[in-house]
């Protein structure tokens, strides 16, 4: 592809033809139109250019400056002592400097650019990756299309990123931006000092903020996510259980579906719920909401307060309101001892298992009550009407018959009543009666009956 030429060397030449130019002890431009300057120095291919005691240009177009330089890509350029640009338009800039992949660039001592299009920058930096970019004092870029900025920073998983002093980002796509901050796992991010992602597209923000679970999200200094689909917010928060969510400073939920929302909330039961300053919800699926509203009895589950400083210590019981106590199962409760509370704006019960009301109870009263006067005022009138119904008068004589009439009195109720007896004439000692009485025209007494003289 590339032609080279040589002629006769012209006066004052050590080496070259016409159009080219060699300077020093063994220097040889044997290259059309190259050039080549210092001991031992070659430039060997077409429009080269070798610049330094034992430099050498041998790619097309390429150029060599400092001692031992190399420049063997075509169209490279390696400047500083001991310098490598080896790779088509390679770049290698800086004492012990190499680029070796093709459109590399290493600037730096001991820099290293090895990747397709890679890019390094400081001293020992190295960009391994294609498309890689290794930027800062030891940085390492080492997958591809990975972007490591930072001193002893490395990128090393597939278009990671790493940002920072020793940051590391070796998951698929993961970032990592802030000193010693670690994001491992694939499309994990960590932000801040000594922040760590190491769950599957987990996130991590803040100093010392952990984030371990897989789909986990940590925010805070000092958060911790480990549960898989957990969210830590929150100074010191912590998410352990799957899908738990710790939310502020100190918040721990540490259950599988638990939430704690609030300064120092604990939900340690699966699927219970703490919301609130303090509160606490230990047990399956229990609910605290409210400052130092508590469920935190071994063996509860199913119970709910809701309120400051609300308890619930019993299977299935509701604490309603601040400092309310619900201490049986399957009982709701308003209040506690010493501390009642009435239940207002209820309305009228319908289903058998419903709430009466006060009014539903008066409306009850009321109709018992009419029916006790109802009973109350028929025995009365009976008892009247009985001492009615007794006043009657024996004859004197045999077949005689008398008839009487009678009232009987008993506590405001009055009775009209007649009686009627007769002798018998064919035995003088045997006498038979009967007698009537009304009270009010409702209630009739009846009496009969015999009596035998001697």
């Amino acid at each position: 592809m590339f032609e080279r030429r040589a002629g006769a060397n012209p006066a004052g030449n050590d080496g070259g033809n016409a159009n080219n130019t060699a300077c020093g002890t063994n220097a040889a431009a044997t290259g059309a139109n190259s050039t080549a300057s210092g001991v031992n120095s070659t430039a060997s291919n077409e429009s080269s250019s070798a610049y330094g005691d034992t430099s050498q240009a041998t790619g097309f177009h390429s150029s060599a400056y400092g001692l031992q330089s190399v420049a063997s890509g075509a169209g490279s350029t390696a400047s500083g002592a001991v310098s490598k640009a080896t790779g088509r338009q390679s770049t290698a800039t800086g004492t012990l400097t190499t680029a070796s992949g093709d459109f590399s660039t290493a600037s730096g001592v001991n820099s290293t650019a090895s990747g397709t299009n890679s890019s390094a920058y400081g001293t020992s930096s190295n960009a391994s990756g294609a498309n890689s970019t290794a930027s800062g004092s030891s940085s390492i870029a080492s997958g591809d299309s990975s972007s490591a900025y930072g001193a002893q920073s490395v990128a090393s998983g597939f278009h990671s990123s790493a940002y920072g002093l020793q940051a590391n980002a070796s998951g698929a796509g993961s970032t990592a931006s802030g000193a010693v901050s670690n994001a491992t796992g694939r499309q994990s991010t960590a932000t801040g000092t000594l922040s760590t992602a190491s769950g599957d597209f987990s996130t991590a923000s803040g100093v010392n903020s952990t984030a371990s679970g897989a789909s986990s999200s940590a925010y805070g200094n000092s958060s911790t996510a480990s549960g898989d689909n957990s969210a830590a917010y929150g100074l010191s928060s912590v998410a352990s259980g799957t899908n738990a969510i710790a939310f502020g400073n100190t918040a721990t939920a540490s259950n599988t579906n638990a939430i704690a929302i609030g300064t120092n909330s604990l939900s340690s039961g699966a699927g219970s719920i703490a919301i609130g300053v303090n509160s606490v919800a230990t047990g399956s699926n229990n609910v605290a909401v409210g400052t130092n509203a508590g469920v935190n009895t071994a063996g509860v589950s199913l119970a709910t307060a809701l309120g400051s400083g609300a308890t619930a210590t019993a299977s299935n019981s509701v604490a309603l309101g601040a400092n309310s106590i619900a201490n049986q199962a399957n009982t709701v409760s308003v209040g506690a001892p010493g501390a009642e509370r009435r239940i207002t704006n209820v309305a009228a019960g319908i289903a058998p298992t419903d709430a009466v009301n006060v009014s539903q109870l008066q409306g009850i009263a009321l109709g018992l009550q009419s029916q006790i006067n109802g009973v109350q005022t028929e025995e009365r009138r009976g008892i009247a009407a009985a001492i009615a119904a007794n006043g009657y008068t024996t004859p004197m004589r045999a077949g005689g018959t008398t008839v009487g009439v009678s009232g009987g009195f008993f506590h405001g109720e009055s009775a009209v009543g007649m009686s009627l007896a007769h002798r018998l004439a064919s035995a003088p000692n045997l006498v038979v009666y009967g007698s009537y009485a009304n009270s009010a025209g409702a209630e009739n007494v009846y009496k009969v009956g015999g009596a035998y003289e001697f």
